[in-house]
């Protein structure tokens, strides 16, 4: 049993203890989402909606990002998926999707393709600070909660914000020149497993 409280303008839910829920959109009918960025903040925030509903206003996610200080601003749809892409100057992608034109979601660059241990460390320690050439830059696991649950068509609004978003964000923590992977990497768990590092 939860039970739903507004608050600044969006639904949350709580349990029996009053814990909030993480995962609220295990408790709506049929969801869909919406992406909503904050290239002034750096944070994505994933809303969610009830089928039949026209208000996207229950805060599912919030993830730390690099956009562009620059980053075009409006509203589109999410376009192609790719498991692995080639970005620019010789770089590469896990779990990307196009957010309109050359415009995409995509975890921090690597420098070989498909290979997960080619990090590349300095762009991944200025995550939530703009720094990247237009697209938006995520952690691995943010890259792939999109690539898994947010079906193509669904609403992206880029935006900058001046009020505090609804799950804030945390900082990421610093890696080490010698960490060439993202401890949010699934995939790449094995490496913190053998390094002793980000727990088992």
């Amino acid at each position: 049993e939860v039970v739903e409280r507004e608050v600044d303008g969006f639904l949350y839910l709580y349990d029996r203890d009053g814990i909030r829920v993480p995962e609220p959109a295990a408790f709506l009918s049929a969801p869909s989402y919406q992406i909503r960025v904050d290239i002034r903040q750096c944070v994505v925030t994933i809303l969610a909606k009830e089928k039949g509903s026209r208000r996207y206003a229950y805060p599912v996610k919030a993830f730390v990002c690099s956009p562009n200080a620059d980053t075009e601003t409006g509203k589109w749809r999410l376009g192609e998926k790719y498991r692995y892409r080639d970005l620019y100057y010789g770089s590469y992608s896990q779990w990307a999707a196009r957010i309109h034109d050359d415009i995409l979601f995509h975890t921090v660059p690597y420098s070989r393709q498909e290979d997960n241990a080619s990090l590349d460390v300095s762009e991944y320690n200025k995550l939530g600070t703009p720094a990247s050439h237009g697209c938006i830059r995520l952690q691995c696991q943010a890259a792939k909660w999109i690539y898994d649950h947010v079906p193509v068509g669904s609403q992206v609004v880029v935006f900058k914000g001046d009020e505090p978003q609804p799950l804030g964000v945390s900082e990421v923590e610093p890696l080490p020149a010698w960490h060439t992977w993202d401890p949010t990497d699934v995939t790449a768990r094995h490496l913190c497993e053998k390094n002793g590092c980000h727990g088992k």
